[in-house]
């Protein structure tokens, strides 16, 4: 969601990005259908490593002081045991009303052109992409928990 919108930096509204595509999506909304599939997909790698990983998990916990402003999202959205698709629903639940909300005020829509001197999105059966060989993430992200062994 637009910063200028929802003025905060919720953890479900943080989402890694390049300089170059957070300045061209500016203050507009990500198409919902193009852009939230990968999103869940993302935050829910995210959440596994969290549960997976105890520093990942104690890191989660600092910034959660922060970045987690309800404590009914963080029991809902953040507990133990969620499977990818419990998880996702409860994302959507969270956010979708948000975007709508904010497609209603006149925030209008974005797609992701590339400019001449950046690449385009690498196309890719599955909806992520693993930062070490550029492969598709597997649905139950070992290839990310192996990433993130090395780095633990």
């Amino acid at each position: 969601m637009p910063w200028s919108y929802v003025a905060h930096d919720e953890f479900w509204n943080l989402h890694p990005t390049t300089r170059a595509i957070n300045s061209s999506k500016s203050n507009r909304l990500p198409e919902w259908e193009l852009y939230f599939p990968r999103f869940a997909g993302l935050e829910y790698l995210s959440y596994q490593m969290m549960w997976k990983y105890e520093a990942v998990r104690n890191e989660f916990k600092k910034c959660a002081r922060e970045h987690l402003n309800n404590p009914e999202i963080g029991r809902r959205l953040y507990r133990e045991g969620l499977e990818a698709e419990e998880f996702t629903q409860m994302l959507r639940e969270v956010v979708y009303p948000i975007y709508l909300s904010a497609k209603t005020c006149g925030f209008s829509s974005w797609e992701y052109e590339p400019g001449e001197h950046e690449p385009g999105p690498r196309p890719v059966s599955g909806d992520l992409l693993c930062p070490v060989n550029g492969c598709a993430f597997p649905e139950d992200g070992e290839t990310l928990f192996k990433v993130a062994e090395r780095k633990w």
